[in-house]
């Protein structure tokens, strides 16, 4: 998939204008870019259009999709972060959202730990588990420097239960403040 490298900074993504160059992918796929109608994801973050798993319905038994982003040039940023707004609603202990990063679109890593960040994994197994219905900040400071980076957002889910999913809004990727 060709995708712009983004190498200015700080970058921030509100998806208003257009799906901001990112695009989905996986198996049995629900993510769409637009404005969210559901119960509990019923808006975006900020303005009106987010990404989401179905923005009128819940995410599919036996999904493993992705959200993926353009590719970051992070050459120049001496302590890269990672933030964005997200909403999710999945099934405990069977359903999981949890972000990865790649340097060339084909090995993926997961980004970060539980206890890492902010508002990072609530799982001993690094995903998202237990449903935060409430658009919030999570952010993290990104391992890698001086390389093309690019990121995907994951929902997995198992065979049963299906629930709203995960909204993504409001994507930043920018210089860490020390203070």
């Amino acid at each position: 998939h060709n995708s712009p490298i983004v190498d200015t900074y700080p970058y921030w993504e509100s998806f208003e204008l257009n799906n901001g160059n990112y695009y989905s992918q996986g198996t049995n796929n629900t993510w769409q870019w637009g404005t969210p109608v559901k119960t509990l994801i019923n808006k975006a973050a900020n303005g009106s259009k987010a990404w989401a798993t179905n923005l009128g319905g819940t995410y599919n038994n036996n999904e493993t999709s992705y959200l993926v982003s353009p590719c970051f040039d992070l050459t120049g940023l001496q302590n890269p972060v990672l933030s964005f707004s997200h909403i999710y609603d999945v099934e405990l202990n069977y359903d999981y959202t949890w972000v990865e990063y790649s340097l060339d679109g084909k090995i993926w890593q997961k980004l970060g730990a539980e206890g890492q960040g902010t508002n990072w994994y609530d799982n001993a197994q690094d995903k998202w588990a237990t449903s935060s219905t409430r658009w919030h900040v999570a952010s993290i400071d990104i391992p890698v420097k001086d390389v093309t980076v690019r990121f995907r957002f994951v929902m997995s889910s198992d065979g049963g239960v299906t629930q709203e999913g995960i909204g993504i809004d409001d994507i930043r990727v920018h210089e860490k403040s020390i203070i």
